[in-house]
């Protein structure tokens, strides 16, 4: 999976204290699967508080769902990015590497800091048991408030309720979507599965809700209704033209109308190819809009849309013939 380099092969020392290799901090980090999968937030918590709590340190945007989440956010730190703000992306799982999970302004976090990261906090998660999601999830978090990021676009790894990611209070939340996932975890009907992703609801922090059908709409209402967050749901405050879909791409008209007035962009170019990724765009779109820490010029959410870097997902790797 690695390309290996003679500085990732072995173990340098640092003066007389030993350092693990890339490889050698990888195979740590990954043979943390052995504990499974765990649902709840005490490690996370007490991982974090080891390391001053760095979470603390910078606005977020949360995102959960079933599908679409990960591109969602990809173009959410697109817009921000070309806001000119300094912008940290967690998403997982990766494609090739573990580094793709850990970025800020797209480049992606260095063999350097994985080193010492994990280093760092390698007693605390020995003595806690912790899971290879909780010790990335500290990582990520850690790597941002040291590089004094502006926002976090984080994604939930499962669920939402329970995730280690939910340790977060953001300025706002997004749920894509629902549908039938982990459901040895989350339940076995949309009910259940829509319970858990409404989780990440915070009190006070108004939340975006993708198009989850009028069956689940209660479950959501419910549950922010209980913590008085501001509730917006997709099909209630959008309206979208398709005005050309490509292999490369699509173009929309988009409207949308939040309680404090309408947002209108004409020929809004989308960089990620599929009809579903209309949707996703939408939602980043929303989402910028909805929160209100930062001002986003229209020029930056049109640029972010139409360039994110997100490799993999119905990617168009050649044109003649064409290979996707």
């Amino acid at each position: 999976m690695f390309k290996q380099t003679p500085s990732q092969a072995r173990s340098d020392k640092i003066g007389s204290v030993e350092r693990l290799s890339l490889n050698e901090t990888l195979k740590y980090l990954y043979d943390l699967q052995f504990f499974g999968m765990k649902l709840g937030l005490e490690n996370t918590i007490k991982l974090l508080k080891s390391l001053d709590d760095p979470h603390r340190t910078f606005p977020s945007i949360h995102v959960a769902g079933t599908n679409g989440k990960g591109s969602t956010c990809a173009m959410l730190a697109s817009i921000f990015q070309a806001a000119g703000l300094k912008t940290g992306l967690y998403t997982s799982p990766h494609i090739k590497r573990f580094s793709e999970r850990i970025r800020i302004n797209g480049e992606e976090i260095s063999d350097y800091d994985i080193i010492n990261i994990a280093e760092k906090m390698r007693n605390e998660i020995d003595t806690l048991k912790c899971t290879f999601f909780e010790a990335t999830t500290a990582m990520a978090f850690d790597y941002f408030a040291d590089r004094q990021i502006d926002i976090g676009i984080i994604e939930t790894g499962l669920g939402g309720r329970l995730d280690a990611t939910n340790v977060v209070v953001p300025e706002e939340s997004v749920i894509t979507n629902i549908g039938m996932d982990h459901m040895e975890h989350l339940g076995t009907t949309l009910k259940a599965i829509a319970g858990e992703k409404a989780g990440i609801i915070k009190n006070h922090i108004p939340c975006m809700i993708g198009s989850v059908g009028e069956e689940l709409k209660p479950v959501f209402s419910q549950a922010a209704k209980r913590q008085q967050a501001p509730l917006f749901f997709y099909d209630d405050i959008v309206r979208v033209e398709e005005k050309k879909l490509t292999n490369s791409g699509s173009k929309v008209d988009l409207f949308l109308k939040f309680v404090d007035g309408e947002f209108e962009l004409k020929e809004l170019e989308i960089g990620l190819a599929g009809r579903h990724q209309i949707q996703n765009a939408v939602m980043a779109v929303a989402a910028t809009r909805l929160q209100k820490k930062f001002n986003i010029p229209e020029a930056a959410i049109r640029e972010g849309v139409r360039h994110p870097e997100w490799k993999g997902r119905l990617q168009i790797i050649n044109h003649h013939p064409l290979i996707i």
